[in-house]
Order: structure tokens, then C-alpha cells, then sequence
């Protein structure tokens, strides 16, 4: 007899903190948080290897050599977006992070995390963040592994009229792992989920966006580090990566809007190639009543031009579904701030990336 393994039961734990050098394991006691995912995914294993199975002489066809050269190992991610996972995946998936107490005295939970792409030449390393994943495939069994050296290799954030916000996270780690229980293993994290109910858009030339929020009917931005992972194998360093480091990093969007039967705005934006400033901004639950704090992911691409805005239809309404690609995303344009996308997460987490 065997026993069957159910989806249901396939636990996983993440950490706020960055492994302190790559291949360096966040200790179980900071794999504190865990929320639930959507969908069923699990890591992926898959490597590269050696064989003879193509050498002329053997007298046959077959392989008779196997040697391993490399391993890898990839894990996706999809949950509900709340302002702990916005948090997450902007901090690992931009890698600059500035946190602040905007209230101390009256709300001294509520912590400010100003999110963007690190400067690799400030920074004095093209190494991006890494952190340690836990999961539990077989709770009860030996399926319970520590994903080491995981970097985000890109995230996305969307949503659609009527509905939660959504994150989709793409892992890349060293292909290393260590096996074993989890003996502090937390349980499901409290979070604030951000909903289509407490989004706004604005949309306009660079320091006077409009609102039309009244207009959008769903979005998605997307980060991509185009992480360097066939140079992450190093000479003596064996079948595992021993770093990772940033490629070129982008930011996109994309936006359906109604058309609006009085305005020409997103013709004339296009058609005269005007910089405009772009907010999407969930605000979600009160951290602490009677104060302005609110659990939030505001989300601004200071300077864009508008890439295509071709017409399509939501039942007999017309719509603009906008796009703005990477070759429309700028810096160094005299907008402000000067990245090209910023994002402002509010919750209750005190820090990201620490070690």
C-alpha cells in the first residue's frame, strides 16, 4: 500500500530577509510567513548532463555514459495581492527598498516601503537579492525541502473590475536544497487583501495625471529582471549556481479603458507622443482606526509614452486596451521621481530585505 498525496495539504513558508551571500540559507526561524496560493505548483527540478549517446565507435546507437553538469530549479507563485506580498515581490524583484514610519506615535505598525530598481553601480554588485524558500510537498514524509539562493525573476501585478488583485511570481534559485522538517514552521500569515473596489488610475501628461478610473476595466504590470542565469555556473563550482546577477531590468503595462465618446485623450497622447505619468494605486483595510494609514500598493511610472492603443470591445462598449512596453518606460527625462517605476507599499511588515 502507499499513501496518496493530496494538493490540499502541500504546505510552503517565505522569508522577508535576503540570504546574507548567495548559497547562504535564511535560518528556519525567519521563514516566518506564509499565505495561501492559487492554482498547484510546486519546485521544479530539471538539469543538464553529459552523454555519449551521439560518439561514433561504440558499435550501437545507445548512451553508455551519463555525468551531471548542471542543476537548476524554478518555482511559480500565484496568490491574491495584499500589501505583505506586494511588498515581497517588489523588494526581491527591484531590489531597492526605503522604509519609513509615516506615524509613529499614533500608528506605530504601519510601515512605508518605497520600492525600485537598485543601482548596480551604486550598489557596487549586479548581484540581486536572494532568499530561501521552504516547502512541504509531503507533510508527513520526506518531501520537505529549503530552496536555496531563490531570486525573482519577474513578477506581475493585475486586476480586473469585481475582483482581487492578483501576483504572479517567477523563482529561479541556485538548484540547490536542503531536506528536513521545518521545526518553527509559522502559520498563514494575517494580510490585507487589495481589491478592484479601492483602485484608482491616473493617467496624464507628466506632473498632472488625470483620474479615470471611472474608465478602467482591468491592468497588468509587469517587472522582469531578465536575471543572467547561464552565468550564475561558475568553473569549480560544481553542478550549482554560485550567483545571479541582474541583467536588463524593465517595466511595463498594460491598461483596457473605455473609450470616452466626448474625449480624444489617448488618440492625441499617442498621436503627439506626449510623456505622461501613470498611477495605479490599490488602498485597501485601516491599519489602525481613527488614523490615515491604510494598508496599500501604489504603483507610478513617472515618465511613458503610450506604445499602441488598439480598440476592442467589452460587450457593446468600445475600449482602448493601451500598452506601454520597455522601450516607452524612461529615466533621466526630468520627471519625478527618477526611475523608472516606483512602487509604495503600506502594511504592518517592518522591513524587507534585511539579513
Amino acid at each position: 500500500m502507499f499513501t496518496p498525496q493530496r494538493t490540499y495539504d502541500v504546505k510552503w513558508a517565505f522569508s522577508t530577509k535576503q540570504e546574507n551571500g548567495y548559497g547562504t540559507l535564511v535560518t528556519d526561524n525567519f521563514i516566518n510567513h506564509r499565505v495561501a496560493l492559487i492554482g498547484t505548483s510546486v519546485g521544479e527540478r530539471s538539469r543538464t548532463s553529459y552523454s555519449d549517446a551521439d560518439r561514433f565507435g561504440k558499435g550501437h546507437e545507445f548512451p553508455t555514459a551519463f555525468r551531471e553538469l548542471t542543476r537548476d530549479l524554478k518555482l511559480a507563485r500565484t496568490c491574491d495581492l495584499s500589501s505583505l506580498m506586494a511588498g515581497w515581490a517588489g523588494a526581491f524583484g527591484m531590489g531597492s527598498v526605503t522604509t519609513t514610519q509615516p506615524n509613529p506615535t499614533n500608528n506605530p505598525t504601519a510601515y512605508q516601503h518605497v520600492i525600485t530598481f537598485i543601482d548596480p553601480a551604486a550598489a557596487g554588485t549586479k548581484q540581486c537579492p536572494v532568499t530561501t524558500i521552504f516547502e512541504s510537498v509531503a507533510p508527513e514524509g520526506s518531501l520537505q525541502t529549503r530552496y536555496e539562493s531563490m531570486a525573482l525573476a519577474d513578477f506581475t501585478i493585475s486586476a480586473k473590475l469585481r475582483e482581487v488583485g492578483q501576483l504572479v511570481m517567477n523563482w529561479i534559485g541556485s538548484g540547490k536544497e536542503t531536506d528536513g522538517a521545518d521545526a518553527s514552521f509559522p502559520n498563514l500569515s494575517p494580510i490585507s487583501i487589495l481589491d478592484a473596489g479601492g483602485l484608482t488610475f491616473q493617467l496624464g501628461p507628466v506632473g498632472s495625471p488625470v483620474d479615470i478610473s471611472t474608465r478602467l476595466q482591468d491592468f497588468q504590470v509587469k517587472v522582469t529582471q531578465n536575471l543572467d542565469v547561464n552565468n550564475g555556473y561558475i568553473p569549480g563550482g560544481g553542478v550549482y549556481r554560485k550567483r545571479m546577477w541582474v541583467g536588463a531590468r524593465n517595466a511595463t503595462f498594460d491598461a483596457t479603458v473605455y473609450i470616452d465618446s466626448n474625449s480624444t485623450d489617448i488618440v492625441d497622447e499617442w498621436v503627439n507622443a506626449t510623456l505622461l505619468e501613470a498611477h495605479f494605486n490599490f488602498d485597501g483595510d485601516y491599519i489602525t482606526a481613527g488614523q490615515p494609514e491604510r494598508h496599500s500598493c501604489h504603483i507610478l511610472f513617472p515618465a511613458v509614452r503610450i506604445t499602441a492603443f488598439p480598440i476592442g470591445t467589452t460587450g457593446d462598449m468600445l475600449n482602448y486596451k493601451i500598452s506601454v512596453t520597455n522601450t516607452n518606460v524612461y529615466k533621466d527625462v526630468g520627471a519625478t521621481p527618477n526611475v523608472p517605476m516606483q512602487m509604495t507599499v503600506i502594511n504592518t511588515e517592518p522591513s524587507f530585505l534585511t539579513t
